[in-house]
């Protein structure tokens, strides 16, 4: 099992990086790759595997392992702990967040539709058959701790969020630790039941190239969340930040912040605003801080 290494100033390819526990790779790599540096000689980077196992009822677990990389390039693996996953409630888990001591791992309510019969076949060659929305139980964020792998569970109404923004931990007025993690999602979780419609057709020529009709069938309302979780009281908090740019209706996704600032409380993002109406595309810089 290979990750393959370029430098991020030069973008030169340096080699592969061969992890141990080769033979342990699961069926399916579920999550996205997280950074987070430590400090200018050691990187620590978190992998998220979905393992397998057969028995009756099949068990599966979404495993994260921490891979600690040297100057010199050597690579070790360490677990740092499980999540249980359902096979009747195969959740997605399609980016997670790293913060000093903590990673933070939002399963939204999309998933894969894992059922064992003749249709699995179909499923995987045609992924709208296999890709769900799950309506009726809760958004699960789990936070897990780095050093002494114990998991906290909280949940949430249901949301459509896909890329992180942010997240970082920090101290309230009572001194209680807080995680705060931020996402665009869609406001209206409901605007388009994806158990009926493909999302992936919007990739369609016939459809990419008629403006009108992503306008009146995408959803696009979107809206900056910051969700705070409390780990001394368990409770957790939802706040929504103003929809300030223009033009308002317009789909604000793929975040970033300065790299230097992530994990850390920071007050600058930017964001890719896709005006459906007209096709256009435009970089805006939203300021969290004055909202």
């Amino acid at each position: 099992f290979n990750m393959h290494q370029v430098a991020p100033d030069t973008l030169t390819y340096n080699r592969p990086w061969k992890l141990p526990g080769a033979d342990e790779i699961p069926l399916f790599s579920a999550a996205h790759f997280a950074r987070h540096p430590m400090d200018s000689t050691i990187s620590f980077n978190y992998v998220a595997k979905l393992k397998w196992r057969f028995l009756a009822p099949m068990e599966a677990t979404f495993d994260f392992y921490q891979y600690t990389s040297s100057a010199g390039g050597r690579v070790t693996e360490r677990m740092v702990g499980s999540i249980p996953a359902s096979t009747d409630d195969m959740r997605i888990i399609h980016q997670f967040a790293v913060t000093e001591n903590y990673l933070v791992v939002p399963r939204w309510n999309y998933k894969f539709d894992f059922t064992f019969d003749m249709s699995m076949m179909k499923k995987l060659a045609y992924m709208c058959d296999a890709f769900k929305f799950e309506y009726y139980k809760p958004t699960y964020v789990d936070i897990i701790d780095i050093v002494a792998g114990s998991r906290v569970q909280f949940q949430l109404p249901i949301q459509k969020g896909v890329h992180a923004m942010n997240t970082f931990e920090r101290r309230n007025a009572k001194g209680q630790l807080e995680i705060v993690m931020d996402f665009p999602t869609l406001t209206d979780p409901r605007a388009m039941d994806l158990n009926e419609h493909c999302l992936f057709d919007i990739y369609k020529i016939s459809i990419l190239t008629n403006p009108q009709y992503l306008y009146d069938n995408i959803p696009w309302d979107t809206t900056i969340r910051r969700f705070v979780f409390n780990l001394n009281t368990f409770e957790r908090s939802i706040e929504d930040f103003p929809q300030s740019w223009q033009p308002r209706d317009s789909q604000i996704e793929f975040p970033f912040i300065n790299p230097n600032y992530s994990g850390k409380d920071y007050c600058f993002a930017y964001f890719q605003m896709w005006q459906l109406k007209t096709e256009d595309m435009d970089l805006i810089k939203y300021d969290l801080c004055t909202k």
